[in-house]
């Protein structure tokens, strides 16, 4: 991870794909299954949750639908890279009752939290823009209780658009943001994802997706489906 980078393209807006996220969007809004939704069905069949972190999401749009949906909860911490999205969450969230800490750390390094202490880790986005995942996914499973979750989300590179891409010589993007792929370095297929939590200690219980027309890309998820969402047990 790099600290500077993060903090200059948090600030940056491609006008030109922004404007075109923007209209497909709203064009096909009533469609749309996006990725916190379908990590919010997933935490609806877990109860008596009271540690939740999450990793460095760029807003805080999921930890309001996990307050709204675990009355109980009693911690909620947060690790960011940026200092400016730590603050902004800052504002937010220490008006609430519930107990949070926000962290600014890099995670290409050690997770500086307790062993066995979280119910609950989301990590959204995240892996494909670390050096080394494997690294973190077992400071994941150091920090997690036993029998308890980690919900993962990363894009699937062989989605039959980027299939598409590389047949035509053209690099496929995974990312709608600016810079060369958003600081996308690690690219993901289902299994590649599978065999990471695996080979670190967890069982997959679910694997799903999200994005426009989910439910229709049932046909053959992992040629249709633009991102991989994996709900896994610490064992």
């Amino acid at each position: 991870m790099n600290k500077k980078f993060y903090e200059k393209v948090s600030k940056v807006s491609d006008k030109k794909q922004k404007w075109f996220m923007w209209f497909l969007f709203h064009l096909l809004e009533n469609y749309n299954i996006s990725r916190t939704d379908k990590v919010i069905e997933l935490l609806y069949n877990h109860k008596n949750i009271n540690n939740i972190l999450d990793i460095w999401c760029w807003n805080w749009t999921l930890l309001k639908k996990i307050i709204e949906i675990t009355p109980g909860i009693k911690t909620i911490n947060w690790i960011d890279i940026s200092d400016n999205h730590l603050l902004e969450a800052k504002k937010y969230f220490n008006e609430l009752w519930i107990d949070n800490n926000f962290y600014s750390m890099d995670l290409s390094s050690w997770i500086k939290l307790d062993n066995n202490y979280y119910d609950i880790i989301t990590c959204i986005a995240v892996l494909e823009h670390l050096f080394d995942p494997d690294y973190i996914v077992k400071e994941f499973n150091r920090i997690l209780k036993s029998w308890w979750i980690l919900i993962v989300q990363v894009p699937n590179i062989v989605v039959l658009q980027r299939r598409i891409s590389f047949l035509f010589w053209i690099r496929p993007r995974t990312s709608w943001d600016p810079g060369w792929d958003w600081g996308h370095i690690v690219y993901f297929t289902k299994k590649d994802l599978e065999n990471l939590l695996i080979n670190n200690w967890f069982k997959i219980n679910k694997i799903t997706w999200s994005w426009i027309f989910a439910n229709l890309r049932n046909w053959w998820v992992w040629l249709l489906s633009p991102d991989i969402i994996i709900e896994a047990e610490k064992i």
